[in-house]
């Protein structure tokens, strides 16, 4: 079960505002963390403990969020952001499985198999986030022409990283972004999509966690090969790094899946894959 949060009255939506301060309202209503999914399931429930505190709890398993809160307690507070739930309509991938295939080498059942579906014009990626069990987290969408147009629907409170674990024992390698992971999949590697360039604490609790005894690689873009560094310093007490690779071709790009497979299983080299410009890892 996930880490409750203390919330004060000020920081919750309107709606539940409203339930939490009038019992007669009932104990049933939508989670602000995910909105009782794609179904809009009433799954929050609200359980008065007495004249001043309220549990708040979603039983959806997929977001696992609660907090306490002081119903007569008012003060300032950062507003509670709602979940985005991604609701619109989703379709097999036809136009663009192709071009997954020839621009970045991705196997199309690697794709369907974490969930990849496209819009009805086929010119947008819809991409599932899933945990390390394949539970879904929320969704990113992507186009595939120019201007490239990424969308975030985060429907949880959980870490938002996407999960793929094809192996036991193979490296689990942390990159920015979905297509890459996805990459590295298909090659038999295990991997964990940032969805962006940050590692928080939680994210680096959970890696840690789900990785255990198999080696983490940092593989980020070149350009961030400096904050690679200090995300490695950071989290050390928390995530141990074995390996950070400054990469000057995105997985992605790479055309051979065994160029890709023996970047990531070499381990006698600490940085890899590119000119480092005379900096060294701390």
């Amino acid at each position: 079960m996930s880490r409750p949060e203390i919330r004060t009255l000020d920081s919750l939506p309107e709606h539940l505002r409203q339930f939490v301060t009038d019992p007669t309202l009932g104990n049933r209503t939508y989670c602000p963390q995910c909105q009782g999914g794609s179904s809009g399931e009433l799954s929050l429930s609200i359980q008065h403990v007495d004249d001043h505190l309220v549990k708040l709890s979603c039983w959806r398993s997929t977001c696992d969020w609660w907090a306490y809160v002081g119903a007569n307690i008012k003060f300032e507070a950062r507003k509670m952001k709602e979940g985005r739930v991604f609701d619109e309509p989703t379709f097999p991938l036809e136009n663009l499985g192709d071009m997954l295939t020839s621009d970045y080498g991705l196997k199309y059942r690697t794709c369907t198999d974490h969930g990849w579906r496209e819009n009805d014009l086929g010119d947008t990626l819809i991409l599932p986030v899933l945990d390390a069990y394949g539970r879904n987290r929320g969704h990113i969408t992507r186009t595939m022409g120019k201007p490239k147009i990424v969308r975030t629907y985060k429907a949880t409170s959980q870490p938002f990283l996407d999960w793929w674990l094809v192996d036991t024992t193979a490296p689990v390698v942390v990159v920015e972004d979905a297509l890459s992971a996805c990459r590295l999949a298909g090659c038999g590697l295990n991997a964990v999509a940032l969805l962006g360039t940050s590692m928080s604490a939680d994210d680096a609790a959970e890696i840690a966690e789900c990785a255990g005894d198999r080696p983490v690689h940092l593989a980020l873009d070149n350009d961030a090969f400096t904050k690679s560094i200090a995300i490695r310093n950071r989290h050390a007490h928390v995530l141990g790094i074995d390996m950070i690779h400054c990469l000057m071709l995105d997985v992605k790009d790479m055309e051979d899946d065994a160029d890709i497979r023996e970047l990531f299983t070499n381990e006698r080299r600490e940085i890899s894959s590119g000119d480092l410009s005379g900096q060294k890892a701390l």
